[in-house]
C-alpha cells in the first residue's frame, strides 16, 4: 500500500489513474527468483519490445532508456508495451559531431550496451537466447532498414523541404550551412548501417558498469565500483585514475591490473580539495568498457567520472 502511494506520487497516467498493475510488474522484473522470460510472456509483448529496442538501436536514437516512449497496457490485457514518442535524436550522432558542443558520448551509450543500466533490459540481455533472437530479427529489420531505404526516404523528403528551409525565415533558424545540411543527410544512410554493424559487435562487448560514491573516513578513501559483465565469462580487470582534473590528466593515483570492486587509498596520498576519480575494466582479449556514470564541470560532460571532495 505505501510502495502504491509512492507509485501514485510520482507517475503519471494518460489513461485510468491505476498503477497496481505498473507496480506488479515492476515487482516481478526486479525478483531474481523468477526467469525473465517467464516475465517476459507475462507482462510484455515479445516482439513489441524486440522490435522497440532494436528500431531505437539501429536509428541511434539514444536517449531512450528511462524517457521518450510510453508503456502502455490496455484495460482488459495484463501485458505492457512500448510506444515510441520523440524520435529527435535518432541518425543524429554526426550531426552532433558536425555542430560540436560540451557533450561527449561514451562507447558504451551505442548498441545493446546503452540499455544495460535498466534492470528490464539487462536481465532480458543476460539470456543468450534472447541475444541470439535479437541478432536473427536485427538482420530481418535491415532488410528493410538499410542505408539505401534511409538515403531514399532522405532525399523524398529533402525535395519537398529544401524550398522553404533555404529561404526566410527557416534559414535564419538551420543552425548550420545548407552545405553542412547536404553533408548530415548525404550521410544518414552510413549511419544507419555503422549503427547496424555497432549493435552486432556490442553483442560482444563488455557491459558497462556503475561507480559508486566514494567514501571518506579519517586515514583513507574507499572507492568502490559495481562489476561489470561479460558475455564471454572472462576474468575482467579493473584500472581506476583519481586526478585533480576531470580528464585525469597528472593523475595522483593510477592503478590498473585490479581484480576487486574497490580501492583504500590513503588520505595522506591526496591532499584536501577536489578530486575526480574514473574506473575502466578489461579483458586479457583487450575489450576495454567505462562506467556508466556521467559528470558536467564547467558545461562539459565527461562520461565514466565521479567527483569527491577530500576535507
Amino acid at each position: 500500500e505505501f510502495q502504491l502511494e509512492q507509485m501514485n506520487s510520482v507517475v503519471k497516467c494518460k489513461g485510468r489513474q491505476d498503477n497496481e498493475r505498473l507496480l506488479e510488474m515492476i515487482d516481478a522484473v526486479n525478483d531474481n527468483s523468477i526467469d525473465i522470460n517467464e516475465i517476459i510472456d507475462t507482462y510484455f509483448d515479445r516482439e513489441n519490445y524486440e522490435n522497440w529496442l532494436l528500431f531505437n538501436i539501429l536509428m541511434g536514437n539514444i536517449d531512450t532508456t528511462v524517457q521518450n516512449f510510453y508503456l502502455y497496457s490496455p484495460l482488459n490485457g495484463n501485458r505492457w508495451y512500448f510506444i515510441p514518442w520523440d524520435s529527435d535524436d535518432s541518425l543524429k550522432r554526426y550531426e552532433r559531431k558536425l555542430k560540436g558542443g560540451s557533450r561527449q558520448y561514451d562507447e558504451w551509450e551505442m548498441g545493446i550496451s546503452n540499455y544495460w543500466g535498466l534492470m528490464l533490459h539487462q536481465r532480458f540481455l543476460k539470456n543468450e537466447k534472447n541475444r541470439e533472437e535479437l541478432r536473427q530479427k536485427a538482420r530481418e529489420m535491415h532488410e528493410w532498414l538499410n542505408a539505401e531505404s534511409v538515403d531514399k526516404l532522405a532525399q523524398e523528403y529533402n525535395a519537398l523541404l529544401e524550398p522553404y528551409i533555404s529561404q526566410m525565415p527557416d534559414i535564419m533558424y538551420l543552425q548550420c550551412t545548407l552545405e553542412e545540411r547536404n553533408q548530415v543527410i548525404a550521410g544518414l544512410g552510413k549511419e544507419l548501417e555503422d549503427n547496424y554493424r555497432i549493435f552486432e559487435e556490442s553483442l560482444e562487448w563488455l557491459m558497462p558498469f556503475f561507480m559508486f560514491e566514494a567514501k571518506e573516513s579519517q586515514d583513507t578513501l574507499l572507492f568502490t565500483w559495481e562489476e561489470a559483465y561479460d558475455f564471454k565469462a572472462e576474468d575482467i580487470r579493473y584500472h581506476i585514475w583519481v586526478s585533480r582534473y576531470p580528464d585525469m590528466s597528472n593523475p595522483v593515483v593510477d592503478q590498473s591490473g585490479l581484480e576487486a570492486l574497490s580501492l583504500e587509498v590513503p588520505k595522506t596520498q591526496l591532499e584536501a580539495g577536489t578530486y575526480y576519480w574514473k574506473v575502466t575494466a578489461s579483458t586479457e582479449d583487450g575489450r576495454v568498457m567505462g562506467a556508466l556514470n556521467e559528470l558536467k564541470v564547467n558545461d562539459i560532460y565527461y562520461p565514466g567520472v565521479m567527483k569527491i571532495e577530500v576535507g
